[in-house]
């Protein structure tokens, strides 16, 4: 983006303010990824297991963001490998984080469920939803949604995600 800038600089002003804002934009973006990625390193715990994990991480966003969240757990407590933990934890992290920055939620909704066979972890938030497909935000240069799901499918689960424009979004 900062060559193509240049390149544009003495031919087409607007288009150079259009580059350096973009890469300005991903360069606060990655910052905020990296500065998360050593907090990560340093901070997540799994001594209380995921809810506790999650707990921490609902309560923090709750108080840094100024957005409800909450989070229930229902089951017995299955105790899981700190792989998986972590990218249920990381997935939670995204969808909270997708949630904030591009919905505007009132209330987002954690739901972390012990069956039998499986593990469900729903994230749901009431903000704008999705007005474009999880394809469409990858080929505009959103990976989130694309990173969660491929977290999920390392560990062996699936994503799924319903969403409608004006009516939340919820990720399962």
């Amino acid at each position: 983006l900062i060559e193509a800038a240049v390149a544009s600089a003495r031919s087409d002003q607007e288009q150079m303010l259009e580059c350096l804002d973009s890469a300005r934009i991903h360069l606060r973006l990655t910052l905020d990824e990296a500065r998360q990625a050593l907090t990560d390193l340093r901070h997540d715990s799994f001594e209380n297991g995921l809810p506790g994990a999650l707990n921490d991480l609902v309560q923090s966003v709750s108080r840094e963001k100024g957005v409800r969240v909450t989070l229930e757990q229902t089951g017995a407590l299955v105790p899981l490998a700190n792989s998986t933990n972590r990218a249920l934890l990381l997935v939670t992290r995204e969808a909270i984080r997708n949630a904030v920055v591009h919905a505007a939620p009132t209330a987002v909704f954690v739901h972390l469920s012990y069956g039998s066979s499986a593990i469900r972890l729903e994230i749901q938030d009431n903000g704008r939803g999705l007005d474009a497909t999880p394809v469409d935000l990858a080929a505009a240069g959103h990976f989130g949604i694309l990173g969660m799901r491929e977290r999920i499918e390392q560990i062996g689960g699936s994503l799924e995600i319903v969403s409608n424009p004006g009516s939340g979004t919820t990720i399962t």
